[in-house]
């Protein structure tokens, strides 16, 4: 999984966000879905709760959409 720290800028792009992990030397490109589950995960939050989170700040996420995203961030680490 991508660790939020130091080593991780966040940057807002097009509705999106753009991840840039310097200790990799990796840049990754979200989309308004993964940014909003990017925006409320925290590591150790169940996706049921992601996708509350989600809803109450306004997105229409689902637990497939969440879960999807959960999947790639941790693939990506």
């Amino acid at each position: 999984m991508i660790e939020r720290c130091r080593e991780v800028l966040v940057q807002v792009v097009d509705g999106g966000l753009v991840v840039h992990d310097r200790r990799r030397h990796r840049r990754y490109r979200l989309g308004p879905d993964a940014a909003a589950v990017w925006d409320v995960c925290d590591g150790v939050t169940h996706v049921d709760e992601v996708v509350e989170r989600c809803r109450a700040a306004g997105q229409t996420i689902d637990a497939t959409v969440a879960r999807r995203a959960l999947d790639e961030f941790a693939g990506n680490g």
